[in-house]
């Protein structure tokens, strides 16, 4: 009975090494973001109507940001 449960021990040992060892194995993959994910923008929020939009895609007057002229306009007369 001991030397059954060795036998299979061992051959799962044996499986284990060599999935571990294999090219293209079952490896643990770090989280790394893949090359072409799109980087992070800066969210800002229209003064007017609390609509989030990127920053570089907002307008700027004097007493805050826009999402678009007609509510700086509005905002600012």
């Amino acid at each position: 009975m001991i030397k059954f449960i060795l036998i299979i021990l061992l051959a799962l040992i044996v499986i284990g090494l060599w999935r571990a060892n294999r090219p293209g194995g079952t490896q643990k993959q770090t989280s790394r973001q893949p090359k072409d994910a799109p980087l992070a923008l800066e969210m800002v929020r229209c003064r007017l109507c609390s609509l989030h939009l990127p920053a570089v895609e907002a307008v700027q007057g004097q007493k805050g940001v826009y999402c678009c002229t007609d509510h700086l306009h509005r905002a600012e007369p």
